[in-house]
């Protein structure tokens, strides 16, 4: 995924959140695919309600992959409400792990669904109480699990939920993105990007919960560019940046 050399494994083994700026939907996701076997494919618990095929296609093509062979490795799921939420955690996401022979998890905005103000604090904690063992239990299988969670992360009378899942994870980094020196940009549009991550295949297919049409993202005028700075916070201290090289880094959100 990164073309910077890094001091983490190349690998994110345990559960793993990302959290900031709402690049960290992309980066968490592109950490879940660096983690794949060639044969297996990676399932988006979309709490987030932001996949978005045009940036991943993006990404794909500045990597030298085929967009249409790494979308036929993502299954989603999209989850709207609180309840769509339990019901994967409860039973329906293990299953289609078994099913699709998943290798990793990312889950988009897992917490999104629980910030609702229409769910009341003791049904958000109630049901925030099922991702814990969820998250260990795919770790302990093998699977490589993400979570990434874009701002709001907290909200009153649930402040406690995203600490407790920073708990839970034994990885946690933090997302922002940072403006590039305007030589480093001019540089770039001269420059063939080097992404750096390594992708295979990916179509829609949802292993729980209703449908939504991905929409179109919106591109970023030339010059507009960003670095993204990721920060790992545990289990120990380290910083780099990744220069994406494309427009857009952050899916829309809807």
């Amino acid at each position: 995924m990164l073309a910077q050399p890094v001091p983490l494994p190349e690998i994110i083994a345990g559960p793993a959140v990302f959290a900031g700026d709402d690049a960290c939907l992309t980066i968490g996701m592109l950490a879940a695919l660096r983690g794949l076997a060639s044969d297996r494919p990676l399932l988006v618990i979309d709490g987030a309600n932001a996949f978005d095929p045009f940036l991943i296609s993006d990404l794909a093509r500045r990597s030298g992959a085929a967009p249409a062979e790494l979308l036929e490795r993502i299954y989603i799921s999209r989850v709207f409400t609180c309840h769509q939420l339990e019901a994967l955690l409860r039973d329906r996401l293990l299953a289609a792990v078994g099913r699709f022979h998943a290798g990793a998890v990312c889950f988009s905005g897992p917490l999104d669904p629980l910030l609702d103000e229409d769910v009341s604090v003791g049904e958000a904690r109630r049901i925030f109480r099922l991702l814990p063992p969820v998250l260990r239990r795919l770790s302990t299988a093998g699977l490589v699990t993400v979570c990434a969670c874009p701002p709001p992360v907290t909200m009153a009378g649930r402040e406690e939920l995203f600490p407790a899942l920073c708990e839970t994870a034994r990885w946690v980094f933090t997302v922002e993105r940072v403006a590039e020196h305007p030589a480093r940009e001019r540089a770039a549009g001269r420059e063939e990007a080097e992404e750096g991550f390594a992708v295979e295949r990916v179509a829609e297919h949802r292993a729980g919960g209703p449908s939504a049409r991905a929409r179109p993202a919106a591109r970023s005028r030339p010059g507009g560019s960003h670095a993204i700075r990721i920060t790992c916070v545990k289990p120990a201290p380290g910083e780099w940046v990744w220069e994406p090289r494309i427009g857009l880094i952050a899916p829309r959100r809807w």
